[in-house]
């Protein structure tokens, strides 16, 4: 699934703690998991995760098979395929810019700031770092980005919905998107300048959350993810 937004910005995302199986891959914003491969004979998976205990601020992502891609869709979501992962926690809510400033100032994180003005609300997703600054926080807390793979059966679940709320179409109700009012649901930035009209990011976690509790899964600002970017599913082993 190829998470559409608006407006086109990179979150710090959401960071996990280590699953079960613990792999932590190169550079990526939208690319396949080196390990979730097309799902292995049921003798050759290992035993699924329970969840346990929940951390605060977390959920818990059952592991197992899911469908990863369609097959109806743009090249980089083809074929949909049976994918195997293990159990592990996702945060609820992206990372907020006030959330990435105190990890600055607390010496885990490089300064880093939105490109854009009116993007820095306390409760805003933070954007504009870079992936090693996204892998840097996640370590600050004790935890690291999810695979393309683990991110999205966080965001679609296992039954291969289209959206993270299922498969009825993306309307400003559900996510935020450009729709017939402009961007970020036609609301412009704040002030009079003469870029209002592009929109802004809106606070995490305003619009409901998906069947795992998990918000901003949709829409509002594109979220990094651990491995690198690949247009072949067999050429990086996914």
């Amino acid at each position: 699934m190829v998470k559409r937004m608006q407006p086109p910005v990179a979150n710090l995302a959401k960071c996990r703690r280590p699953w079960l199986v613990l792999a932590c891959l190169a550079l990526g914003a939208a690319g396949m998991s080196n390990r979730a491969a097309a799902t292995p004979p049921a003798a050759a998976r290992p035993a699924v995760g329970p969840c346990g205990p929940v951390p605060a601020g977390m959920a818990c992502i059952p592991g197992g098979e899911f469908l990863r891609g369609r097959d109806h869709g743009p090249k980089n979501e083809r074929p949909q395929a049976s994918v195997w992962v293990q159990t592990g926690y996702l945060d609820v809510f992206e990372v907020t810019f006030a959330d990435y400033q105190r990890c600055v100032r607390a010496g885990g994180c490089k300064p880093a700031k939105p490109l854009y003005s009116d993007f820095n609300r306390p409760r805003q997703p933070m954007v504009g770092m870079t992936w090693f600054d996204a892998v840097a926080y996640c370590q600050h807390a004790g935890k690291h980005l999810p695979t393309e793979a683990e991110w999205e059966r966080a965001a679609r679940g296992a039954d291969g919905r289209r959206y993270p709320w299922g498969n009825e179409p993306a309307t400003c109700e559900r996510t935020i998107i450009e729709d017939a009012r402009g961007r970020s649901c036609g609301v412009p930035k704040a002030g009079k300048e003469r870029l209002a009209h592009v929109g802004r990011t809106f606070e995490i976690g305003s619009r409901p959350a998906n069947l795992h509790g998990l918000h901003d899964m949709h829409g509002n600002a594109w979220e990094w993810v651990a491995d690198w970017y690949g247009e072949d599913y067999g050429k990086c082993g996914a």
